[in-house]
Formats: structure tokens, sequence, C-alpha cells
């Protein structure tokens, strides 16, 4: 318990730094370090859920959960109808969840309530028969995905708009330094003899407690509802595909993006499992395939910046999405050829450097084709995009690897391929004058 508090109060001394530069810069533009009713520690509460979250996201989704789940007998098909079960209960209950969450303002006892959901199911993850956890795993990531949305809506409370950003890419920033945290969590219930189900607990107890600030630092100011809001006042949910109407650029992007989407989703939910049981890796070298994709991401993403400014955002894509290909293609030659495992950890290093440098030239791309007007809609698309692709990615895997029986690798091939046909999308659409 000592340990967790000295990280928690650590961790928020980093956050409360960067914040603070954040502030300070605002105060030189004449706003004042309070900027209005909301505090420093506002800022840091609300960034230090970044992290919290990511904790649990990294246990339940990425690593611990499904590498107990596939060592206790489960199936690759069973995981992935419960994820893609979990993805379509997220995309179904987005458009409610936002629009009550926009027409009461009310934000923090929403997000309480959903954090608790996760926290309480992934806690009794360990306890129970399969099919019931199951279905806590359903309801986990769940409440996970939606209170997300819930929390990155309440940037408003906690920022100006000479600070956003800033306060925005801290809260990234610690989501990294939160996949770390849940690895490191996982790594020292190891290390100490305990089963691996205690990782869950631990966990559950580590979100908890990051979450904490948030809810008791973070005061809800009122909300003035846009223009271009995300729904009419009728609420069809039709309106969200207005964006790509009349704009072929867009619309090819949001395709591209639907296929690189499907792969990247995947290769979170099942390279754990693809390492363990494809590549042959033990339980600690999997973990640092994790870091290390989780390290290059994070360097990429700075990096890539730069060099898509320089090159355009297109192009920028374009690499990225090459680079994904070659990444895949070395994680798929590995047991394919009885490739040394090095051949593995190089695919790993590719992968990170997609997982970066894509979200780097996606970002300002959207924003060079979308219409100034409908950019909360347009995002909003992009958002479903994700969401789709995390319900269809899971159930190709299993349809590949486990229901048509051709094996793991044979999946990362037809991943490799979607990316390809992406990449070959992109490469048509043209990027406007200036954007890049």
């Amino acid at each position: 318990m000592a340990t967790g508090t000295w990280h928690t109060n650590a961790v928020g001394r980093i956050a409360g730094g960067y914040c603070s530069m954040a502030l300070q810069s605002a105060t030189v533009t004449g706003q004042p370090a309070t900027y209005g009713a909301v505090s420093r520690r506002a800022a840091v509460g609300w960034t230090l859920f970044d992290l919290a979250n990511s904790i649990g996201a990294i246990i339940v989704i990425t690593s611990t959960f499904p590498l107990w789940f596939n060592a206790s007998g489960g199936a690759d098909g069973m995981l992935a109808i419960a994820k893609s079960t979990a993805e379509a209960l997220a995309l179904l209950c987005a458009l409610p969840i936002g629009m009550m969450v926009d027409r009461t303002n009310r934000r923090v006892i929403p997000l309480l309530a959903l954090t608790a959901v996760s926290i309480i199911a992934m806690a009794c993850f360990g306890f129970l028969t399969i099919p019931a956890v199951l279905a806590l795993y359903v309801v986990a990531i769940w409440g996970m995905h939606s209170g997300q949305l819930v929390y990155e809506s309440m940037l408003p409370d906690v920022s100006t708009p000479q600070n956003r950003g800033r306060i925005s890419g801290v809260g990234i920033a610690l989501g990294y330094i939160g996949s770390f945290a849940g690895l490191f969590i996982e790594a020292m219930v190891s290390r100490g003899g305990h089963p691996v189900e205690r990782a869950f607990q631990a966990g559950a107890l580590g979100f908890a407690l990051l979450a904490l600030p948030l809810f008791l630092w973070v005061r809800e100011r009122p909300i003035t509802r846009p223009e271009d809001d995300l729904l009419p006042q009728d609420g069809r949910v039709a309106s969200l595909l207005a964006p790509i109407h009349g704009n072929p650029a867009l619309r090819r992007l949001v395709l591209a993006r639907l296929l690189y989407a499907t792969a990247s989703t995947t290769i979170v939910a099942f390279g754990a499992i693809y390492a363990s049981a494809a590549v042959g890796l033990d339980r600690p070298k999997t973990r640092l395939t994790i870091m290390l994709v989780t390290v290059i991401g994070a360097v990429s993403a700075i990096a890539w910046g730069r060099v898509t400014d320089r090159i355009g955002y297109r192009s920028g894509l374009i690499v990225a999405l090459a680079t994904w290909i070659v990444g895949l293609g070395l994680m798929a030659a590995t047991p394919l050829l009885a490739l040394p495992t090095s051949a593995y950890w190089l695919a790993m290093v590719f992968v990170g450097i997609a997982f970066g440098s894509a979200l780097t030239s996606e970002r300002p791309l959207i924003i060079a084709l979308a219409r100034p007007r409908e950019m909360g809609q347009t995002f909003g698309l992009f958002s479903m995009t994700t969401r789709t692709a995390a319900i269809v990615g899971p159930l190709l895997w299993a349809l590949i690897a486990d229901w048509l029986g051709l094996g793991r690798p044979a999946a990362v091939v037809v991943l490799a391929v979607l990316v390809l046909g992406s990449l070959l999308i992109v490469a048509t659409i043209s990027e406007p004058p200036g954007a890049g």
C-alpha cells in the first residue's frame, strides 16, 4: 500500500509539473493560473484519470486477461466474441451517453458510475467460472470505453482554449505511463509468487486510486451547445454521415481508416496471445514486447509530427501504413518460416513506429479534409470507425485462426492485406494545397 501511495503521489507531482507549464503559458497570454473556477489541481486530477484508465485497459484488454484466459483453456473464438460484444455495446451506447451528458450538463456522476462498474468487474476476475468472467470482461470493457467518452468531454472543465492542447497532451503522455504501470503491476504479482489472478485485484486498486483525484478535484462548468453539435435536435444518427456527403476524399479516408483500424485494434487484443502461443515467448518476454511497442509508439508519435509537417499528412500516413505492413509481415513470417525470435522483436519495432506515426499523420489529415463547420461530426464519425473495427477485427481473427483452423500467422497475414488495401486507398486521396 505504501508503494502504491508513493507511486500515485510521484505521478501526481509529474503531472502537476507538466500542468504547471501549461498554466504558466496561459498566464503569459493573460489567463490566470486558476482559469475561472478551475485550479491546477483539477487539471492534475483530470490527467491522472487517463493513467488510471490505461492501467485497466492494459490489464483487461491487452496483456493480463488474454494470457490468463488462454492459459485457463479459453479459445480465441470465445474471447473474440466477448470482445466484439463489448465493443458493440460501447458503439450502441456512445450516442445515448453523449446526448445524456450534453443535455444534463452532468459528467462527474456518470463517469463515477461507469468507472465503478469497470473496477468492480475487473476485481472479480479469477473468482468465477469462465462464462461468468467473460460476462464481466464485457462489462469492464464497456465501462472503460463509455467512461473514456465522458472523461474526454470534461476537458473544457479543466482547461482554457490557450492551454487545452497541452493539458490534453499531458493526459495522453500519462496514458502511456499507465500502460507501463499495468505491466509493472502484473510483473510484481508474478515475481512475488502470487497467482496471476491477483493482478486483476491489484490493477483494480491502482485504477481506483488514480481515478479518485478527478472525482475529488474537478468541478463541472456549464457547457454551451455549439452550432455544429454532433447531433441535431431530432437526434437522427444518419446525420453522422453528413461530413462525407460531397467529400470523396474524406469518404476514402473513412474507408481506409476502417481497414487499418481493424488491423491495429485486433493486434492490441491478440498480440500477447500471438507472442506466447505462436512465437513461443514466455510471459516476461511477452510483457517486454508490449513495453517495447509502447515506448517506440510514444517516441515515434513525438518525432513524426515534424516529419509529417515536412512531407505532407497524406504522405506521412502512407509511410506509416507501409511500416505497418512490414511489421505485420515479420510477425507472420517468424513462426511460418521458423525465423529466430529476433525477427519478432524487430517486427515489434516496426509495429511500434506504425502505431505512433499513423495517429500523428491521421489527425491533421482529417482536419485538412473536413469542412470547418462539420469538424465535430467528422471526428465523431471517425470515432465510430474505431468501435466498428474493434468489433469486426476480433471476429475476423477468430474466423481465420480458430474457426477455419488456418492458425494465428494466417490471421496476421490477412491483417497485413487489410493495411495494404488502406494504403492503396490513401494513395488516391488528394491533399488540399498547403495542408501539410
